[in-house]
């Protein structure tokens, strides 16, 4: 029997065929059978597919609610990197708006380009005053790592346990989460201790004086980089003491070292009173 699709049932991964999805659907095959048994033969296998074996067939979604074919409502806890709900009429209004007007790439002057990086750059403090528009978070962070690495001469980077920037080759290489006996720890690539202060380097800890004490004995005459999601995410959801990176930052430029903050995930106008996390 030849597997064809990793799903994930409970937060356990587990193994799924095609034969079993037949075996499930016999002798009534149902809808949801039916969208199960073709996404496997036709979509990557990595695409794994939520609460199986009972998956949501969803229809339609608004605000924090996604409603199955069935009718049934779902409070979205769960859905990724998203922030502003489903269909918020004013962004549902403004994309339709734009994509009636214009699409295209930055290589031409539009006017609506340069409003949209002049009120991103209102986030920022005067130093940041720089910016590339990306179309992923892992394109971000890959574009990122080049940067440091042009500017220091050194491809080797430090990432913190428990980490996820993105699935390209380099921000898997900087993804501990994502590693495992087929995808190995590339040896440019440094794992510090997860700043969580509950079982982690901090816990115990009143302030992050100790941690910024460490950094320095990973720090090795490769390293170019130090990249961390400011509030970890996959790592079991992070928060760091206030004074973290005041106290780390410091440490990582006397050392020549470049600091990548990663607000894909946990930043980005997810923490209430501040707009970015760093």
């Amino acid at each position: 029997m030849e597997v064809k699709e990793p799903v994930h049932t409970n937060g356990e991964s587990e193994r799924h065929t095609k034969a079993d999805c037949v075996e499930r659907a016999s002798p009534a095959t149902t809808r949801i059978d039916d969208i199960v048994h073709e996404r496997l033969e036709k979509l990557n296998p990595t695409l794994s597919i939520s609460y199986f074996p009972n998956p949501l067939q969803i229809k339609t979604a608004k605000g924090a609610i996604m409603i199955e074919e069935n009718g049934q409502e779902n409070v979205d806890c769960i859905n990724n990197v998203s922030h502003i709900g489903h269909c918020h009429p004013k962004f549902v209004k403004r994309i339709a708006e734009q994509a009636s007007i214009l699409q295209t790439n930055s290589r031409f002057l539009y006017d609506v380009l340069l409003e949209a990086t002049n009120k991103l750059l209102k986030k920022f403090p005067p130093e940041l005053c720089v910016v590339t528009f990306c179309n992923s978070g892992s394109e971000a962070n890959d574009l990122a790592m080049q940067m440091a690495q042009v500017h220091t001469g050194k491809p080797g980077i430090i990432c913190l346990d428990g980490a996820y920037h993105g699935v390209t080759r380099a921000t898997m290489d900087i993804s501990p989460y994502k590693w495992n006996d087929k995808y190995k720890q590339n040896p440019l690539v440094t794992v510090a201790k997860s700043p969580c202060t509950y079982r982690g380097a901090l816990a115990g800890k009143t302030n992050s004086k100790d941690y910024a004490a460490y950094i320095p004995s990973i720090i090795n005459e490769n390293t170019g980089a130090f990249i961390s999601e400011m509030m970890q995410s996959c790592a079991g959801q992070v928060i760091p003491f206030k004074d973290f990176y005041s106290e780390l930052y410091p440490v990582l430029r006397s050392h020549g070292v470049v600091a990548i903050a990663d607000e894909v995930q946990t930043g980005f106008g997810r923490l209430g009173s501040h707009f970015w996390a760093f």
